[in-house]
């Protein structure tokens, strides 16, 4: 014979060194969970003809690559933007800083530093710019490594550089 228990058995749900027990505190751990991790960082590798975009997961653990908006106008590619960060939810962008390889700013650092003033402006998300020292190098490379030309896909090297950004930067922030 089967005992009908009056009280379901305990349920445990781990989240930030707490243990949940029963379906009311499991249903609070996973409302917890869901708030904290629903948000995405978004990854911009700046250029004057395309702009490389990545996204990362709502863990921020990996980042994957988004399409590259070619640059026509300011205001094609700020609705482009403005799409994305909607359609991801995005919580923060990360724009890639060309620097020197002395670390010192550049003629590209000051462009991406008006693209990113210009961001702030329109939307009103923190904007984080990341060291992107020979990235679209390492982006031609890997491209090469797996039996593609660079030289003919710009659109893939833009968009494996911002993913290498945005790599580097949630190593960043996770450790």
């Amino acid at each position: 014979m089967r005992r009908k228990w009056k009280v379901k058995p305990f349920t445990k749900v781990k989240h930030s060194n707490k243990i949940y027990y029963r379906e009311k505190e499991k249903k609070k751990a996973e409302e917890l969970i869901n708030d904290e991790f629903k948000d995405r960082i978004l990854c911009l590798d700046f250029g004057t003809a395309r702009i490389g975009v990545a996204a990362s997961d709502p863990l921020h653990i990996t980042a994957q690559g988004l399409d590259t908006i070619k640059v026509k106008s300011k205001e094609e590619t700020f609705a482009e933007i403005k799409n994305l960060i909607e359609k991801y939810d995005v919580s923060e962008i990360v724009v890639g800083n060309p620097l020197t390889m002395t670390g010192k700013e550049g003629k590209k650092s000051a462009s991406v530093k008006k693209f990113v003033s210009k961001l702030k402006e329109r939307f009103s998300l923190p904007v984080i710019l990341q060291d992107e020292r020979l990235t679209s190098k390492e982006a031609e490379k890997i491209m090469r490594e797996a039996g593609k030309k660079p030289s003919l896909e710009k659109e893939n090297v833009n968009k494996v550089a911002a993913i290498l950004i945005l790599q580097s930067y949630l190593q960043s922030i996770n450790y």
